[in-house]
This record gives structure tokens, sequence and C-alpha cells, in this order.
């Protein structure tokens, strides 16, 4: 057998097999469907709401189980009475699809139908008495009638979760009655407008497990002309209605300042299309508010089925804010007149709660549910004080600027630490020679006298020495010193000298003549002669001319003694300016101005005080000049 004849060979085989085959299957299936025939649904055949039209018994099967299944995974069942709700389990409620479907094809003409639903009595019975209204639930309860209407309404597969009411099963004592809950009533507040509104839409509707709109039931026009208070009024009258209950707040505006018409609590203000009232009814019962007027009062009535436990709600102010006075001034107003135009108000926050409790069946019960509907605040109102213009308070007085300019402060002024780094002998010399211009240029023009060394021997500069020295600078010695420096021994020269001891030099002593001009500082006592003092001053001798400001003076010990503060003479001719001191022990005089004094005083010379003044002002005296 050729390569070819093989593969015809093998190719006729293997399709005779798959006729064999199919034919097979096709002769089974139609001595199957002749043997054993299924019925068919006729057109417009729905189970449940599945349509089952031209479909065999297990093909409806299927599909009628299919939508089942994805029925129960998107539903949930419960029992409800008011805003409580009771969840059933699957397994509760049994949805029977096979006797379903058998049960229509044994009728003659097919129909719609649901499933065939069994619902568990004893599941029922407890869901029953799980709620907490009554003690006695299951004798308030038909649970048969209750399952049967599970079992007639669970079978068409409704839409959404599904909800059975207890009240269709009530028995007539447990059967709750409808009257009207509570009045909110706003005299004196209908105006002609808000009478017309209300008389379009007296009835706010408010169904079970839905929410409601103030202003969208009110319906007012485009040119509805209803006064502010007005609407106020109709807000927090439908408010004090409905806290009477167990709804929930939504939405609620507060107004800024409290109107009369509304009462401390139950503030709603209504504004067209921005500010509306709305709440949120959670019972499976339908209610009503109700709007009444009689031309010049409101009323706003709640009516319904009344609630299986009591309602309380408190309102209080828990807080007080007090005033504070403002002052106007005007022109208008006399001098020294002043009047209170406005008292103002005192602000304070309220809070309006409810407690629901079981009062009437167990009077000690705890609440069982407390909320706070509204916490609101208002402003106060601030009280207003006229006053004339001419007698206005001033103000706090505001912080005095420098009197000196930028450019002409001094260099202490500028810098804390300008003493400690730039001052010294310069500073003093300056001082001294009247503070002829800037600081500053003087000492750029003296600077090579005014390299200050702190050494302990000579120096040919302007040094602090601690002994001896031959210049002609100002020093600090513990030695004698033939020169015009401040030492603690003797000095023949004319300068400006601080002696801690006596001294036989022309400086604060016996002999010879000493003007300054300058500053003093607190001088010691003085040894034998006449005793020193501190500031410019002049011993016994001729007139000395000084102009400063003397520090504290000390006694003479004997002889002829002056002391003060400022600048003073002692026996002979001389004129000071400052403020004299006291004498003590010897003969003094102190000058007073720029007058001359002199004097020969006993013992305990007396003291003056001087004033300003001074002759040759700022004029500092060369050696030998008398």
């Amino acid at each position: 057998m050729s390569m070819k004849q093989w593969f015809a060979a093998a190719f006729l085989i293997l399709a005779g097999s798959v006729t064999f085959i199919l034919v097979f299957a096709y002769t089974g299936l139609l001595m199957y469907q002749i043997g054993f025939e299924e019925d068919q649904f006729a057109e417009d055949t729905t189970v449940a709401g599945v349509d089952v039209s031209g479909m065999h018994r297990t093909e409806a099967v299927e599909t009628v189980r299919e939508a089942l299944e994805d029925w129960q995974e998107e539903t949930r069942m419960s029992l409800t009475w008011y805003d409580e709700e009771i969840p059933l389990d699957r397994e509760d409620v049994l949805f029977l699809v096979e006797p379903t479907i058998d049960r229509l094809l044994q009728e003659e003409t097919p129909r719609s139908s649901g499933l065939i639903v069994t619902a568990d009595g004893q599941a029922l019975e407890d869901a029953v008495d799980s709620f907490s209204f009554r003690d006695d639930m299951t004798e308030a309860v038909d649970v048969e009638s209750l399952q049967l209407t599970v079992q007639e309404e669970a079978g068409d597969l409704p839409p959404g979760d599904v909800n059975w009411m207890l009240h269709p099963h009530l028995t007539a004592e447990a059967e709750p009655e409808e009257q009207i809950l509570m009045e909110a009533v706003r005299p004196g507040v209908v105006t002609p407008e808000l009478e017309a509104v209300i008389a379009g839409s007296d009835m706010i509707p408010v169904p079970g497990k839905s929410d409601v709109s103030v202003l969208s039931h009110l319906n007012l026009p485009e040119d509805a002309d209803v006064e502010e208070e007005a609407l106020a009024a109709v807000g927090s009258a439908v408010f004090e209605a409905s806290s009477f209950s167990n709804f929930t707040v939504e939405e609620r505006h507060q107004r800024y300042a409290l109107l009369d018409s509304v009462p401390l609590g139950f503030d709603a203000h209504l504004e067209p299309e921005r500010r509306d009232f709305q709440f949120y009814n959670p019972n499976d019962y339908s209610y009503e508010i109700q709007l009444t007027t009689n031309g010049t009062d409101l009323t706003v009535a709640l009516y319904g089925y009344e609630f299986p436990y009591d309602i309380d709600v408190q309102v209080e102010e828990t807080d007080s804010v007090g005033t504070d006075t403002r002052i106007v001034y005007s022109k208008a107003r006399n001098e020294g007149s002043a009047s209170i135009e406005d008292r103002g108000e005192d602000g304070f926050r309220t809070r309006t709660s409810r407690t629901l409790a079981y009062s009437q069946r167990e009077p000690d019960a705890e609440p069982i549910g407390e909320e706070i509907l509204a916490e609101d605040y208002y402003a106060p109102i601030h009280a207003v004080e006229e006053r004339s213009i001419y007698v206005r308070e001033p103000d706090e007085e505001e912080e005095e600027e420098d009197p000196l300019e930028e450019d002409d402060r001094v260099p202490w002024e500028e810098d804390d630490d300008w003493f400690d780094q730039n001052g010294g002998d310069a500073f003093n010399d300056w001082l001294d020679e009247g503070a002829p211009g800037d600081f500053e240029d003087w000492l750029e023009e003296n600077a090579e006298d005014y390299f200050e060394d702190f050494e302990n021997g000579p120096d040919g500069d302007s040094d602090f020495d601690f002994g001896s020295d031959p210049d002609d600078d100002l020093d600090f010695g513990n030695g004698s010193d033939s020169d015009n420096d401040s030492d603690n021994g003797s000095d023949n020269d004319s300068d400006f000298d601080f002696d801690f001891g006596s001294g036989n030099g022309n400086d604060e002593e016996n002999n010879g003549d000493d003007s300054e001009s300058g500053s003093g500082s607190n001088g010691s006592s003085g040894g034998s002669g006449n005793g020193s003092i501190s500031g410019g001053s002049s011993g016994n001798g001729s007139s000395g001319s000084g102009s400063g400001s003397g520090g504290n003076g000390s006694s003479g010990s004997s002889g002829n003694g002056s002391s003060g503060s400022g600048s003073s003479s002692g026996n002979g001719n001389g004129s000071s300016s400052g403020s004299g001191g006291s004498g003590s022990n010897g003969n003094g005089s102190s000058g007073s101005g720029g007058g001359n004094s002199s004097g020969s005083g006993s013992t305990g010379g007396g003291s003056s005080s001087g004033g300003n003044g001074g002759s040759n002002d700022g004029d500092r005296p060369v050696k030998g000049e008398e």
C-alpha cells in the first residue's frame, strides 16, 4: 500500500468515526425527547420576575436559581417598628425553586408567579421579642400573621432591602394612636405675605425613612416678599415641633442675633435658596407637620403615631458674655456732656438637648438616648456712650523719640562699649578743651599723642604709671612727681591732680594757685593744710577760674578747708559754678553763681548750694599764670 493510499484509508476511518458519534448523540437525544418529553413554558411566563418563556424545566430551574442567589447577596431582610430594626438571617427565609417550577408546569395555562417561600416561625418570634419598646412583644404581635406576610412578599424578590413593619400585625391593645404630638405657637408674626404662602402649603408630609426640606414644601414664589422675621418664626416653630420626636436634624442655620419672635434654643433661620431647615424621619411610620394661622398667630403641629418612649427637650443657657462700653466722640455734643446711646446686650451660649427614656414603664430607668440638637452662640452687643470731642481723653503716651538726630549722636550713645574701647585721657582732654567739634575728628588730629600704654616705668607718652614720671602728661603715680600729675606725693606743677596725702605743690594744697575746668571725682580727706575738694577748686591764694561739675567733697582735717559738689574756693577770691558742699572743721566758703567770696571762718564752716555759673567757663590757665 502506497503512502497516499495509507493516508486516504486513515482519513476515511476518522471521518466515519466522527459521523457515527454525531449520529448516535443526536439519535439518543431525539429518542430521549420522544420517550421523556419535557414541557416548555409558554410565552410571557415569569417566575419571581425572571422570564422563563420557551424554557424546559431544567433550564428554567437553573435560570431562576441564579437570579435568587444574586438577590440574596444584595438584599437585607429585617423587621421594623418605629426607628428600630431587627435583621433576619438568610436561613430564616427559605426559597423553593424546583417546587415552584413544577407547580407552574402542571398548570394548564402557565402564568407569572412568585417563588414558594417558607419562613421559620420560631426565628420570627425570636426577632419580634428582640424589640425594646415593650416587655411583652410576642403578645403584642401576631407572629402567624407576620409569617404569612413574609412568605407572600419575599417570593417576588422585591428590589432593594426588604423591611416588614410590625404595625399591621399588632394586637388592638398594642397599636399606637395617631394624634397631635407637639404644637409650637408664634404669636403676632403672621403677615399677609406669609399667610398667602401658608395657604398654598399648609401641610408638610414627613414620609418614613426619608428627608424633609421646609423651604421645598413652602414653595416660595420668586416674587414673594416675606419678611425675615416671619420666615424665621416658621423655621423655629417647625424646629421646636419636630424636636419632640426622634427626627434627626440635618441642616439648620443660626442667625447672628436672636429675633424676638424666636424662642431661646429653637433658632432655625430660613432664607430662600440659601438657608434651609432639613431633617430625617427614621421611623417606618409617616408623619405630618401642619401649619395654621388665625390672622396674627402661627401654629405648627406635629401629627402622627405616638412614640413608644417619653421625649424630653431641655434648653439651657450654658454661658454668659458681658458687654464693654464703646466711647464715641461727637462735635455736636456740648463740652463736658455725655450720654449712653445704647446700653447693649450680654452675649450668651445655649444648648438644646433631647432625652429618650421609658419613664412610664420604668420610672428609674436610665435614658435610652441623649442627643444635642443645637448649640448656639450669640455675641454681645456692646454699650455705646457718646461724649463731647472736647473732653476726649488722650491716647496712651507714645514712646519719646531720641531728641538727637542720628548724625548728632555722640559716640557713647551709639556704642555701649565705647568707653572701654575709645575712652580715657583723650576724651577727658577733649572735654577740657571745651569739646571743640566732633570728637572723632579731634582724635584723628591728635592721634600721635594718644597711644595708651600700661607700663610700670617712665614713658614719654600719656601713660598710667606706677612710678615717677618726668613727662608733662596725665599720670597716676604712687611716688613724688615733678610734673603736673595725679600723684600720692608732692607735686610742684600746675595740673589736674588727685592727691591722697599731704602735698607741697601748687594743687589742692597750701601753696600755689590752681584753676581747673573739668569733672571732679570724689575726693579724700586732706592731711595737714587745707582740705581737698573734688571738682575744679582753688586753695589759699589768688583767684582761680573754673567751670565744671564737682563730685562730693571731703572735709578738711585742720586748717582752712572747703568741700562741696561743684567748684568752690577757699580763702581768697574765687569764682565757681556748680553746687556747693558742706564745709567742716575749718574755715570755708563756697561760691554761689559767678560772684567772689572770701572769708575766714571758725570751726565748722557752713554749707551752701551753688547755682550755675562761673567766670572764664572753659578756659584753662597755663602754668605760672596767676
